[in-house]
């Protein structure tokens, strides 16, 4: 199927699912990921930006910049929130609009991010709250150490806390490899207090020291 055709199905899809219509038309979801519900759906931004950045998000092999997004739209972060939320959008194309995200931070997408970090439900998919984990850590970076470090300490998924680990290492700078390292000191899986240290330890994910502070070390 053409790209044209793809845009026109979409168009046909959002405008006969927007907020205000009728639910029984939505088709159901394959991946249970968390959504918005329609009551609480975003306005609707101009469909030829929402198309565009669709598009965009449809090429994985397209690397998404800052520039782009807002050269496709007045208001991307208006866009890549509704597509993110909005139940016919493949998962992996919200998922990619979630990460999309954190290269045009502002308040709403301070706020979406800090609601999917919480802890979802049994059964729900948490690819969302993994995307969130990493797109506040490189969207807020001075806040994350504050905003994610505790997730290193009460989170019971291992996998969530690898991913809260890598996010302090690749956004945070040293102060998040300190808070990484003193984590994987207290980790009670193995498995997770080793790739804790690797990320900690620069095997990983190499940076330099910052100027004046001591690379971290363990014994």
């Amino acid at each position: 199927m053409t790209r044209p055709l793809l845009s026109l199905g979409l168009a046909i899809i959002l405008s006969a699912t927007a907020c205000g219509g009728d639910k029984q038309a939505r088709k159901p979801v394959a991946t249970k990921v968390p959504a918005e519900p329609a009551a609480a759906c975003p306005e609707t931004p101009p469909l030829g930006e929402l198309f565009a950045i669709w598009q965009m998000l449809s090429h994985h092999e397209f690397v998404i910049s800052a520039a782009d997004l807002r050269a496709a739209s007045k208001d991307p972060v208006s866009a890549l929130i509704y597509l993110s939320q909005h139940e016919d959008v493949i998962p992996s194309t919200r998922l990619r609009a979630l990460e999309a995200l954190s290269f045009v931070p502002d308040d709403r997408v301070k706020a979406l991010y800090t609601k999917l970090l919480k802890p979802v439900e049994e059964g729900v998919d948490d690819n969302p709250r993994h995307k969130a984990i990493m797109g506040f850590a490189r969207a807020f970076p001075d806040e994350a150490l504050g905003v994610i470090g505790p997730v290193l300490a009460i989170e019971v998924d291992p996998q969530i806390r690898l991913t809260a680990a890598k996010a302090l290492v690749e956004f945070c700078g040293e102060d998040g490899r300190i808070v990484v390292f003193q984590a994987a000191d207290v980790e009670s899986e193995k498995w997770v207090r080793d790739k804790m240290r690797n990320y900690a330890t620069d095997r990983d994910n190499p940076m330099e020291p910052a100027p004046g502070k001591p690379k971290p070390t363990f014994h």
